[in-house]
Formats: C-alpha cells, sequence, structure tokens
C-alpha cells in the first residue's frame, strides 16, 4: 500500500463510491484501477487523480490532501517534504525589515538595568525567564564595548536570543558574533515536516538582514541526539566577561563570571570551532562579486536562478554601462573592465549553457517603474532611463523564445522582493538587501542545502512556470507601457 492508495480507500469506503462506475469515468481498465487502490500502481498521470476527484466530488480540503498523497506517492516521502521545505523557505523568506519596538525596548532596558544583579562567579538559573534575563543583561553590557564579541554554540531556535542579536546593531558600532550549529547529513524534519537544516538557515538570515557581523559554522552530528538526549548543558553563550550554558530548551542555566572559568570555556569553545566549516563565504565588494560570482552565476554545468525581476546583466552594453556609472565613483576606472568582463561572460553564457532564469510579474513591473536591478549595488550606478529600460526589456523579449527566461505562478509568484537564488550542480548563492540597503551575497559552502535548492529548481515544472508565449506577451505590455510613458509630456 501507498500513501495515495490508502487514502483513495478511505475515500471510496467514507463516500460509498462504485468502483466500476469510477472506472467508466476515468476512463481505464478495471484491472488498472484495482492495481491503483491497492498500491500496485501510480495513476499513470496526473490527470486521472483530477478525474478520481472529481467522480468522488472531494471538497478543497479533500481535494489538497488527494494531490499530496499523490505527490508523496510518486517523489517519495523524503524528496516530497524536502521540496516543501524549500518552497517554504522560498515564500517566507525576510522582506525588507525594520528593528522594530525590541530595539526600543532594548535601548530602555541598557539605561535602566541594575548591573550589580549579575552575581559574580557561578549562578544557577531554574527558569526560561531567569536564562533570558541573564542572558539580555550579558549581551548588553556586550554590545556596549568598542569591540564586543559574542559567541554562541547552539541550534537557531532560540527565538528570544535571535530577537535580541536583530536589534543589537544600533548599540554596537563594531560587534563580532560566531556561531557554531549542527546540521543533519540524515535529512531530519520537524514536527511539521520541514527540514531542519532549512529552517536553521532561515532564522539564521534575519541576522544577515539586520547588518550584524555574523559568521556561522556547522558540524555535523544527529540533531535530536545532540541536543535532546542527557546532554547536561548542551548550549553556549559566551562574551568576554561572562558564559552562560543551558539546557537545550532553554529553560535551565548556569552562569558564570569568574574570569578563569570564563577564559577555560572560551578555549574549549575555539577547540571546537577549529573542528567546524564555515557554512557561507560571503561577497564584500564589486570587483569580488563579479571575480566570484561570474563563475557561479553563468557556470558551464546546468543552473538556475530564482529571484523576482529579470536578470538583464547579458543586455547592458558598453555604452550603457559608460552612461549609468558615475564620473565621480571612486575605483571607476579599475571597476568598469571588471564589469564588462562580467557582462561579457553572462552574454556568452546565456547562448551557450544549459540557464534557467525564473522572474515575477511583480518583479518585471518594479524594474520597469524604478530602473533598477539588485544584481548591481545601486550605490555604484543611476537608475536606467527609460528610454534604456525599453532597449533592455526589448532584448530580453529576444531571449524568450529559447525558454531560459520564464515567469513563475502561483504561489511561487508570491516570492519576497529581497529574495535572489542562484544555483548549480557545483555551487550557488543568496543575494540579498539589509537593513542598510547594502548587497549580502552568501555563496552556499553546505553540500546538503546546495542540493536541496537545486533538486527543487530542477523539480518546476509547467504547474509552476509559464510558457514562452505567456512571459513575450507580459513583457511587451510592459515595453509598451514604458514607450507610452515616454511620449507622455
Amino acid at each position: 500500500m501507498s500513501e495515495f492508495s490508502d487514502l483513495l480507500t478511505q475515500f471510496i469506503h467514507d463516500k460509498d463510491i462504485k468502483v466500476y462506475a469510477m472506472v467508466r469515468y476515468c476512463n481505464i481498465d478495471r484491472s488498472t484501477m484495482y492495481k491503483i487502490i491497492n498500491g500496485k500502481r501510480n495513476p499513470p498521470t496526473p490527470v486521472i487523480v483530477d478525474k478520481m476527484a472529481e467522480f468522488m466530488h472531494l471538497t478543497p480540503l479533500e481535494y489538497e490532501q488527494f494531490q499530496t498523497a499523490y505527490q508523496i506517492t510518486v517523489t517519495g516521502r523524503t524528496t516530497y517534504f524536502n521540496r516543501k521545505s524549500v518552497e517554504h523557505f522560498l515564500m517566507t523568506f525576510p522582506r525588507y525589515s525594520s528593528q522594530g519596538n525590541l530595539q526600543s525596548h532594548l535601548r530602555i532596558s541598557c539605561s535602566n538595568q541594575n548591573t550589580n544583579r549579575i552575581i559574580s562567579g557561578c549562578t544557577a538559573l531554574s527558569t526560561n525567564l531567569e536564562v533570558n534575563d541573564y542572558l539580555h543583561r550579558m549581551l548588553i553590557a556586550e554590545s556596549n564595548k568598542e569591540k564586543g564579541h559574542i559567541a554562541l554554540f547552539l541550534q537557531p531556535d532560540y527565538d528570544f536570543l535571535f530577537s535580541l542579536l536583530a536589534s543589537l546593531k544600533s548599540m554596537s558600532t563594531d560587534l563580532y558574533i560566531e556561531h557554531i550549529l549542527c546540521l543533519s547529513k540524515s535529512e531530519q524534519m520537524t514536527e511539521n515536516h520541514e527540514a531542519y537544516n532549512l529552517m536553521y538557515i532561515r532564522k539564521i538570515i534575519s541576522i544577515y538582514i539586520h547588518a550584524l557581523n555574523y559568521h556561522p559554522f556547522y558540524f555535523y552530528d544527529d540533531i535530536h541526539s545532540h541536543y535532546n538526549s542527557f546532554n547536561g548543558f548542551p548550549c553556549l553563550i559566551l562574551t568576554q566577561d561572562s558564559a552562560l550554558a543551558c539546557t537545550s530548551d532553554y529553560k535551565a542555566g548556569i552562569f558564570y563570571t569568574e574570569p578563569h572559568t570564563v577564559r577555560m570555556i572560551w578555549d574549549l569553545y575555539h577547540y571546537y570551532l577549529n573542528k567546524c566549516f564555515p557554512l557561507f563565504h560571503t561577497v564584500n565588494s564589486v570587483l569580488e562579486e563579479c571575480l566570484v560570482l561570474g563563475n557561479m552565476a553563468w557556470a558551464d554545468s546546468s543552473s538556475y536562478g530564482i529571484q523576482p525581476e529579470p536578470c538583464i546583466i547579458p543586455f547592458i552594453t558598453h555604452e550603457l554601462l559608460e552612461n549609468a556609472i558615475p564620473e565621480c565613483l571612486p575605483g571607476r576606472e579599475a571597476m568598469i573592465p571588471r564589469l564588462q568582463e562580467f557582462i561579457s561572460l553572462a552574454r556568452t553564457k546565456l547562448t551557450t549553457c544549459n540557464k534557467h532564469m525564473y522572474h515575477t510579474k511583480h518583479g518585471i513591473d518594479v524594474f520597469a517603474k524604478t530602473g533598477r536591478v539588485t544584481e548591481i549595488p545601486s550605490e555604484i550606478y543611476r537608475p536606467f532611463t527609460i528610454k534604456e529600460r525599453i532597449f533592455l526589456l526589448e532584448e530580453l523579449k529576444k531571449q524568450c523564445v529559447s525558454g531560459v527566461y520564464r515567469l513563475l505562478k502561483k504561489p511561487l509568484d508570491q516570492i519576497s522582493d529581497n529574495l535572489h537564488l542562484s544555483v548549480s550542480t557545483s555551487s550557488g548563492y543568496l543575494l540579498f538587501t539589509n537593513i542598510k540597503e547594502e548587497n549580502i551575497y552568501l555563496i552556499i559552502k553546505e553540500p546538503g542545502i546546495l542540493s536541496a535548492f537545486l533538486d527543487y529548481a530542477e523539480s518546476l515544472d509547467d504547474s509552476v512556470l509559464s510558457t514562452t508565449d505567456e512571459m513575450c506577451l507580459y513583457l511587451q505590455d510592459v515595453i509598451q507601457k514604458l514607450k507610452e510613458d515616454l511620449l507622455s509630456p
């Protein structure tokens, strides 16, 4: 039996379905239908599944359950939920953020805090409220230092801690954060069937968006056994003057301030850190972007891009580049040749490599309205003029017939404007903008996460992608509106 056949059998029983009548309605032979019911074969096409659903008069909720069971049976349970985890990651990717009310609360707490309450030596903490209280005060104190340093050895599931970290940027000009976390090699899932590794990455992104100097590292282990077995106090938060060891549910801990003890714990932390791997490599300049990403985004192997606005990099001419970059920009002379080389590579690879670029209608509209693309940092060029936007979109339209560029349909047409994913068989990166409006490129270093993104991109089909004709027609409408704007007084 399979998940699909089990559910089908349940519906047939509950709704008193006559199998022979359903056989005739679905236009398949009787033996095939009974093999499907008994889990000995899958429905030959999704159309047959829809016909079964129609015949049984399934409610919208029942239909969704039926489709889910079919997809799980066809793709396999692990693959199905891994792909759903990637989709959830894309759909919930943080948009442009603000530091909100918690930031003000922390400033008030810092100014009114009674620092004498921190008892020197060793203090036992027996409730989550106490753990949060001591954590709050130790991180506030560290963030007020000229060169603060925080080290974490825990999973990104401590919501209070991560909300606190996201609010520290306004209080510290030079706060350095290291983080060791455990990743799974066995595709472990949460109770809600979300892949742990992707859930952790989603939570980590918020720290980058809040523009902190954050450096995550990882090691492999069974997440449940490492953090939820009889491991005492497996989680650790360190500052230069204090250490907090706590349970994995953050409901109990021990707070240390004795200097010799704190130094010993730091030594232990560094010992573990040396055995870990960096989770991301961060690209920090336009020149590095051209050097590193040119070989990644336009790789020779099959590669995929998922982002709101269309990738117009291959269509930027030398004249457009010269006109768009201000003469007074520092480093302009060194930057332009690198950018030209990057654009030339993209133009060549577009026609010679197996490239797939997926975008949203909203992203195209935003480019048409603003003349901006996220891939080029806004501080190095002026927005493209309406005339230039028309030229670039017309060049893009010429490429539509090749099928390289496609529009995303529901639900992916609602992805965040701040999400840009590029992935191939050997490399990948995430691009987004932080609260300081800086471009952040995270080169993905962990193979499992890279494979999950690639598998998802490869699995996208016509159910969530437009046809090339639909893409061309939409671009033509956008171009026509721009031409009308150009002619209007």
